[in-house]
């Protein structure tokens, strides 16, 4: 097993000592071993420690321009540390959101590689549809302004026919104001 950091002694030494040896060697990858590890040592030592850095960061990223990457990194950082979420979808939100922040901030998505780059867009043109007090409303994302409708089926119909015009997301609530769907006409999203 490789040595990540001193981390394959300390797995060993903790599986030894809790008589979980075969349990962890067998059924676990080493980078699971790995992610495993960080979170047994930071419960033990009450640290914050983050699963990527600038340095040591996964795959899927390595095609991101520096500055993206490092927005995506800390995105993704975030999104598993605070938000509980699971690290593979964490890497998929958080470069989608790194990449939307760079195309909104001028920026270079893409790195220097011939690798291409699928789904930027433009915000501004996502909709909403949202309950109100007399039926439902279709607003644009950052709008003050609601077309409104006595039905949530006249309300999705308008809302995806803009999302679609506007090549943008619809994010479709409930009653509760909670979200119920949401959709992406991207064109560029394979």
């Amino acid at each position: 097993m490789t040595n990540v950091d001193g981390l394959s002694t300390q797995a060993d030494n903790y599986c030894r000592y809790n008589n979980q040896a075969s349990i962890f060697y067998f059924m676990y990858t080493p980078y699971q071993q790995y992610m495993m590890m960080n979170v047994i040592i930071k419960q033990e030592k009450n640290l914050d420690i983050m699963p990527w850095t600038k340095n040591d960061y996964p795959d899927s990223m390595k095609n991101l321009s520096s500055s993206v990457r490092k927005k995506a990194i800390d995105i993704g950082n975030t999104l598993v540390e605070d938000e509980n979420m699971e690290e593979g979808r964490a890497i998929a939100t958080a470069i989608s959101r790194a990449k939307d922040w760079a195309t909104n901030h001028g920026k270079n998505v893409k790195s220097n590689s011939k690798s291409k780059t699928t789904d930027q867009k433009h915000h501004g043109q996502d909709q909403y549809v949202v309950p109100t007090d007399n039926g439902w409303a279709v607003k644009r994302e950052g709008a003050e302004r609601k077309q409104y409708f006595s039905t949530k089926k006249d309300a999705i119909a308008t809302g995806k026919e803009r999302a679609k015009k506007h090549n943008a997301t619809i994010t479709i609530q409930r009653k509760d104001g909670t979200v119920q769907n949401r959709y992406s006409y991207n064109p560029n999203k394979s």
